[in-house]
C-alpha cells in the first residue's frame, strides 16, 4: 500500500470515528438513570405490597361481615341436623373428643331466630320465650361434666342480634382425657343444622 493510500485510509477513517463519538449518547446521566432505577424498585414493591394487603383485608372483612366467624382448625362436626327435646340425646363421636388444651366448647348451630340474654344466662327462643339447653360430656370412665353457656355466635356481623350458634364449656374440664359422649336435651324443643366440637 502507497503513502497516499494510506493518507487516504486515514482521511476516511477520522471523521467516521468522530461522528460515532458525537452521536454517542453520554455514559455519566445513563449510570445516574440506573442508579435512580435501582433505588426506585424496592419502594415500588413496597408500595404493592400495601396495596395487595390492603385489598385482601378489605376482602376478608366483607366476608366475614357477611358471613360471620369462619371455622377453626379444631372445628369437628359431631352431628347433622338434630332435634332436641326435654329427653336426653346421646351422641357418640368416634374417635373420642379430646381437648386441646384451650377452651373446649360444644356449639349448638341453631336453626331458627335466637338472641342471647346475657343478663339472664339464657336463650330467647324464636317465640319470645326464655329458656337453655343442658349440655353435657361424659369421660370414657362414664364421669358426667356439666357444660355452660360461654359463647354466642352471631348468624352475621350486619349487627343483627340473631344468634347462629350457642357454645357450651366449662373451664374446669379436665383435658387428659377423653369423652365418649355428648349429652344435650332442652325443656322447650328446639332444631340444630349441626352439633360441632371445637377443641
Amino acid at each position: 500500500m502507497t503513502s497516499g493510500e494510506r493518507a487516504s485510509h486515514h482521511d476516511w477513517s477520522v471523521p467516521m470515528l468522530s461522528g460515532l463519538n458525537e452521536f454517542a449518547p453520554p455514559r455519566q446521566p445513563r449510570r445516574w438513570m440506573a442508579f435512580l432505577d435501582l433505588k426506585m424498585r424496592p419502594i415500588h414493591k413496597a408500595l404493592l405490597a400495601v396495596v395487595v394487603l390492603t385489598a385482601v383485608v378489605v376482602v376478608a372483612l366483607l366476608l366475614y361481615r357477611r358471613m360471620g366467624p369462619l371455622p377453626t382448625f379444631t372445628d369437628r362436626d359431631i352431628a347433622g341436623a338434630t332435634a332436641i327435646t326435654s329427653q336426653w340425646l346421646e351422641i357418640g363421636p368416634a374417635p373420642a373428643l379430646k381437648p386441646s388444651g384451650k377452651q373446649s366448647l360444644v356449639i349448638l348451630e341453631l336453626e331458627g331466630d335466637y338472641t342471647p340474654d346475657f343478663q339472664a344466662q339464657m336463650l330467647r327462643f324464636p317465640d319470645g320465650s326464655l329458656g337453655m339447653p343442658e349440655v353435657q360430656l361424659v369421660d370414657q370412665q362414664g364421669h358426667v361434666f356439666q357444660l355452660h353457656f360461654l359463647m354466642a355466635q352471631h348468624r352475621d356481623r350486619t349487627g343483627s342480634n340473631v344468634m347462629g350458634g350457642a357454645g357450651f364449656g366449662s373451664p374446669d374440664l379436665p383435658t387428659d382425657r377423653g369423652y365418649s359422649k355428648v349429652r344435650v336435651r332442652s325443656d322447650k324443643p328446639m332444631k340444630c343444622s349441626k352439633i360441632i366440637w371445637r377443641g
